[in-house]
């Protein structure tokens, strides 16, 4: 079903008619009235109006007559390959009430689930200094736009807003912050939200034709994690560890993804030898740590700081909390993780690990292998 313009249509109309400029996506097209609306501007070159439903691009099709507008099928941007100085979106915005949801009017049960999924896309598509200009309502939890756009390093401007009856329309201008841009000018590309740490946001995306991951301060967090680990792979990536390093600023890093799994993951499905293995390699880069009077404060439990790779190459990443010390703890750290994953007797671990730290030294190391089985 097409629903003709309505509140929210004309309301997002008026500022598409006030600022759509350039190349211009109109994402879920349905009437259409956001199409006509830009294409009939001069400052407009062109509109793609894209819709995932058949019946909606053949009424397109059909009645829209503008030469600057063509028409696309697509999920989304899963059809869209373009960068945009404009993109529109009058998404599906009410929390689902039925088992089967309408996907002219419902985002998902509640109501942000579209609106979450086209943010976490359109970076890619966006043009540096290219807008969005989109429309939600209170029933779509405001605080929940607002925190998603911030995650993905746009800035925002409530541009309008409408009361009808028991709800609020909200029209904004989203654009990329300054940071993205900064992120961008370095060569970054595709980036998209990955994951969400402690201390920082984690994107990944493209550097230089290879697969990279940025890690960008959390603006909650008092401590600027990323710029310590620029710091820190600098140092490590000339003791042969870690991701390389690419690009280190004030208030993000741009480093190397390892393709693999979490260790943690692998442990749970490994066998004995492949256990050894992996932590064997654990305990080598410990040592090297050690030699280099770094302390990798995760050491006691590295599950999830350590990557293993298709060839069960174990690759230490997360070095936000190493730091330089007089006495590193490192080997001695994994002693006890060792001994959890039952690599050795606990005494047994506890005697090598004890003679290690009272003497250092690589033949010790070596000792302290051989000792506990590895």
């Amino acid at each position: 079903m097409i629903y003709p313009p309505r509140e929210d249509s004309l309301l997002l109309a008026k500022w598409v008619k006030k600022l759509a400029r350039g190349k211009v996506l109109d994402m879920g097209t349905g009437s259409g009235i956001q199409a006509q609306t830009a294409a009939a501007k001069k400052s407009v070159t062109s509109v793609l109006a894209v819709d995932i439903n058949p019946e909606v691009l053949a009424q397109c099709r059909k009645n829209i007559a503008n030469r600057k507008i063509t028409c696309r099928r697509s999920d989304l941007f899963a059809n869209i390959r373009e960068q945009f100085d404009t993109i529109i979106f009058n998404p599906p915005y009410l929390p689902q009430e039925l088992p089967e949801r309408d996907i002219a009017l419902e985002g998902g049960k509640k109501g942000y689930e579209v609106i979450v999924r086209f943010l976490e896309q359109a970076n890619q598509f966006l043009k540096t200094d290219g807008i969005i200009l989109m429309l939600f309502s209170s029933l779509t939890n405001k605080k929940k736009i607002e925190e998603t756009l911030t995650q993905h390093l746009f800035t925002f401007q409530e541009l309008d807003r409408l009361h009808i009856f028991f709800e609020d329309l909200f029209a904004y201008k989203v654009m990329k912050s300054s940071l993205l841009k900064r992120i961008e000018h370095v060569g970054v590309r595709n980036l998209a939200y990955f994951a969400r740490g402690k201390r920082s946001w984690v994107f990944k995306g493209n550097y230089r034709g290879t697969t990279c991951m940025v890690k960008v301060k959390r603006p909650d967090s008092a401590a600027n994690a990323p710029a310590k680990e620029g710091r820190v792979l600098a140092m490590v990536n000339k003791l042969k560890l870690g991701p390389k390093l690419f690009i280190a600023q004030k208030d993000f890093v741009v480093y190397e993804y390892i393709k693999g799994q979490y260790l943690v993951d692998v442990l749970a499905q490994a066998s004995r030898a492949l256990k050894k293995k992996l932590i064997k390699q654990l305990f080598e880069q410990a040592f090297t740590l050690d030699q280099a009077k770094l302390t990798k404060e995760e050491m006691l439990r590295p599950l999830r700081n350590a990557i293993v790779t298709s060839r069960s190459k174990v690759v230490l990443i997360d070095f936000e909390r190493t730091h330089q010390t007089t006495k590193p703890h490192n080997v001695t750290q994994l002693c006890t993780f060792a001994a959890k994953q039952g690599i050795a007797p606990f005494k047994t671990i506890l005697h090598w690990a004890a003679h290690y730290k009272s003497n250092p030294t690589r033949e010790n190391f070596k000792a302290l292998l051989k000792g506990i089985g590895l």
